[in-house]
């Protein structure tokens, strides 16, 4: 078990160093990432080792998204044009 606690306490402090900024994130994803910081926790505690990982791990990669603002949303789109034949 104490593998598993050290690769979980990594996880949560990567996603914690990480989030630093929380400025430049979405509100969407800042409720996904503390729902899954949480939900961590919940599960170790409750013995579902597997699942706080995948929360771990979830949390951790949200951590990394940025906010990129609307701009760069359209720009992609605009560049794919669908044509019927």
């Amino acid at each position: 078990m104490q593998p598993i606690t050290e690769h979980i306490d990594e996880l949560v402090g990567r996603a914690d160093e990480h989030r630093e900024d929380r400025d430049e994130r979405p509100s969407a994803l800042t409720a996904i990432y503390n729902g899954s910081r949480k939900n961590a926790s919940k599960a170790f505690k409750h013995g579902a080792y597997h699942q706080a990982l995948e929360f771990a791990r979830a949390a951790e990669v949200l951590a990394h998204v940025r906010q990129h603002g609307p701009r760069k949303l359209e720009r992609g789109k605009k560049a794919l044009k669908l044509t019927a034949l």
